[in-house]
């Protein structure tokens, strides 16, 4: 058995299949397209012609089913490969004489025709075990960044020298020696396809393990079995469609700009070069995209620009050179990106829709389709243009087309919605998660994979999380195996804060293979998913021998708001725990709004930690626990640092009896922050809180203003309140409370001013001035 080339052997040949793709792409630049329709035009041929030398060489691409039974039974790639695609360099030597033979234009047009179709036929019968050899070395995870290269590679080394010989062209059209710049633009094609064969060649001796000897009679069942293949027919009618559309045009689009609009050949290439560059901007990205959502989603959102690129060429206008260049090159940066996309995940659907033994078969079979539909559209499109060029003018006739292709590509985008991509995001996840893309989040995840230092990576990281940018979901999650522990924290904070069920997966996933590296940070990140799956891994991190990550566990656990969690909560703010551990354990419930759980409040209420005492008050306050009152009363008796917080939650859920107790709490408290929470739980009682924080909040002059306006209409009606309010404005709140509760009949204010409170006041005026108290 042949041995598998090793991972350096295979990137090896993947760097020199590069190359020789760079100058082959130049090769096929100069002697196809806009330069091949020109020389068609040059020889006076029609519409027939210009899509015959289309159509014939796109239609032996039948020739890729035999190609792929006879190539299977070759042992080495190489050897076989190379045959076909060196015949097809060399009869394009007679193409480049071509120009320069005195023979009549039709007979220079057959000859033309006969080599690029030969040609065309030679390097269509190993292109399936080239795909194949291809399919065999390049990973699997690894296929959108290598294609997204190698489309890169190609698109730019053929919009360069389609651009300079372009511009060769014009000068010699200018100088009138056509026929000699065609015979030097095609020889320095098939000097470049020399050139790259020598570096294919270089590409290794690599065996496949098992060859397979051709049977012809079973030629045909090997092609049906692909196609038996439900999901690939539905693969195969889009290609079918989609591939129809493009063959519609043709060569039509570049006789359209040559006929009708008069365009220069380096105006030409120059659309060329400005299309690679949105190739370029655009195709690693397409690759990374199609290896994170799959080539399906990708696809389908890509032949939304597909649809609307004939468009271009509607809107040009018969002599207007400024402004039918103004609109292609801009439209040719469009072009670039939705073509380099298309090829790309288009391609890759077929590696990814195959049986990976069979794959040579597939590809063969999607080919054929490939090139039947391509090679047969063309003439249909002359035929229709023929047609249409009886009725109406030739402009008018060429935008009908247009027109049509654009319709048949919208039938083409509804035959994709069916068919399947094994791991493919579904398109509306893909598109929920495009609107968080941003420039920012972007660049940050250009830092991080291009091996930034520490600081970069943290700082790229941060971007990220800032951003909630998920399409670098992957590379955070990797980082969280950084050696660097800065580096860690900060990918599980960013993953965070991404919010989302697959980010915490991530960080489920890397506690379960490396819980050694499991820090408070990877606990809290959990816990701002808002993920459910995140709570039976929280629920075992509470009885974690280290009171670091027990903490943190019961925080996430109470963010996510599982109400599965609840006994497990509970039982980590039994008094057999830390108190740390209890308190965080009272602060989760309360986020939960768990009502259920009052009697762990109550017991919490008891407990010697005052800081448990305080954290069980506060949620009695924030859920109105009111069958709580009895243990809130009691908890009063303890005078530390809880007074205020549990003094507040009487306030909240107790009776205007309680005032007494609150106050005097109040009375005890050390600082104006505590005594203010007390006075805010009278308040709250007597229905006047938010007013009462209101004033807290002002000073000075800005207080006594407030105060005034509030109390304007007050202080009219009863001289009572006014004389209480001018011995307030002296200092004597005491005083001003004795004044207000002689005259004021209503139990709250008596209490207040029988245990008179700094800023006490303020909460009994706002109660008379609701105007629900009588007065003396």
């Amino acid at each position: 058995m042949a041995a598998r080339p090793s991972r350096f052997e295979a990137l090896h040949t993947l760097n020199v299949t590069n190359l020789d793709v760079a100058f082959v792409n130049m090769f096929v630049a100069l002697t196809t397209g806009t330069f091949l329709v020109g020389f068609v035009k040059y020889l006076g041929g029609n519409d027939y012609w210009v899509q015959l030398v289309v159509a014939v060489p796109t239609l032996v691409g039948l020739l890729q089913i035999p190609g792929a039974v006879v190539g299977r039974s070759f042992k080495e790639y190489r050897g076989f490969i190379g045959a076909g695609g060196l015949v097809w360099r060399l009869l394009y030597i007679p193409v480049a004489i071509l120009p320069l033979l005195a023979l009549a234009n039709d007979v220079r047009l057959a000859i033309l025709l006969l080599c690029v179709s030969v040609a065309a036929a030679a390097i269509n019968f190993v292109s399936p075990i080239y795909n194949d050899w291809l399919g065999e070395i390049v990973p699997a995870e690894s296929r959108g960044w290598f294609f997204s290269r190698r489309t890169l590679i190609m698109t730019v080394t053929a919009a360069v020298a389609g651009l300079v010989f372009g511009v060769a062209l014009d000068w010699f059209k200018k100088n009138h020696q056509e026929s000699i710049g065609f015979a030097f633009i095609f020889a320095m094609g098939v000097v470049f396809s020399l050139v790259s064969f020598w570096f294919f060649w270089r590409m290794g001796r690599h065996e496949r393990e098992k060859p397979v000897e051709p049977q012809w009679s079973a030629t045909w069942r090997m092609v049906r079995e692909p196609m038996r293949d439900k999901n690939f027919r539905k693969v195969l009618l889009f290609t079918g469609i989609f591939l129809a559309s493009q063959g519609l045009a043709g060569n039509l689009p570049s006789a359209y700009a040559i006929e009708i609009l008069k365009l220069p050949f380096s105006l030409l290439q120059l659309m060329g070069l400005v299309s690679a560059f949105g190739t370029v901007c655009f195709i690693r990205a397409w690759g990374f995209l199609a290896d994170k959502y799959g080539n399906k989603p990708m696809l389908a959102i890509i032949m939304v620009g597909a649809i609307l690129t004939p468009g271009l060429w509607i809107i040009c206008r018969a002599n207007d050179l400024n402004f039918n260049a103004t609109v292609l090159l801009i439209g040719m940066f469009f072009n670039g990106i939705v073509w380099s996309g298309a090829s790309l995940t288009h391609f890759n659907l077929y590696l990814a829709s195959a049986k990976p033994e069979d794959r040579a078969n597939y590809l063969a079979a999607a080919l054929a389709v490939q090139s039947l539909a391509a090679g047969v559209s063309p003439l249909v499109g002359a035929a229709i243009l023929k047609a249409l060029r009886l009725t109406h003018d030739p402009m008018t006739a060429y935008k009908i087309i247009f027109w049509i292709i654009m319709g048949v590509r919208v039938v083409a985008m509804a035959s994709l919605a069916p068919v399947h991509e094994p791991g493919a995001t579904s398109l509306r996840k893909a598109l929920k998660q495009f609107r968080r893309v941003t420039p920012g989040g972007v660049a940050a995840l250009r830092t991080i994979r291009a091996g930034a230092d520490t600081g970069e990576r943290v700082a790229a990281l941060d971007r990220i999380g800032s951003t909630q940018f998920t399409l670098a979901l992957d590379e955070v999650a990797k980082a969280l195996a950084d050696p660097v522990p800065r580096v860690r924290r900060q990918a599980a904070a960013t993953l965070g804060r991404m919010g989302t069920a697959e980010a915490a997966q991530a960080l489920l996933e890397h506690m379960d293979k490396h819980p050694e590296l499991v820090e408070d940070e990877t606990l809290e990140a959990l816990g701002e998913t808002r993920s459910w799956l995140a709570v039976p891994v929280l629920v075992t991190y509470l009885q974690h021998p280290r009171a670091l990550l027990r903490r943190s566990a019961a925080r996430s656990l109470g963010r996510i708001g599982d109400p599965t969690a609840v006994d497990a909560l509970g039982a980590a703010a039994s008094p057999d725990s830390d108190p740390d551990l209890r308190r965080a354990a009272i602060q989760s419930l309360r986020m939960m709004e768990a009502r259920d759980a009052g009697h762990i409040y109550a017991q919490a209420l008891e407990d010697d930690n005052r800081s448990v005492r305080s954290a069980a008050a506060e949620a009695v306050s924030e859920l109105g626990l009111a069958d709580l009152a009895d243990p809130l009363r009691h908890a009063l008796s303890r005078y530390d640092a809880t007074q205020s917080e549990v003094a507040y939650a009487l306030g909240c859920v107790g009776q205007v009896d309680d005032i007494p107790a609150i106050l005097q709490s109040a009375l005890r408290a050390k600082s104006a922050t505590t005594r203010r929470r007390c006075l805010l739980g009278v308040a709250r009682l007597l229905g006047v809180e938010s007013d009462a924080y209101r004033l807290f909040s002002l000073e000075g002059i800005s207080r006594d203003t407030e105060l005034l306006n509030r109390l304007r209409f007050l202080t009219r009606r009863s001289e009572e309140v006014g004389q209480a309010f001018t011995r307030y404005s002296t200092g004597d709140e005491a005083g001003a409370l004795a004044d207000l509760a002689r005259h004021v009949h209503a139990p709250a204010v008596q209490y207040l001013a029988e245990t008179p409170v700094e800023e006490g006041f303020l909460v009994a005026v706002l109660y008379v001035a609701r105007g629900s108290v009588a007065t003396a």
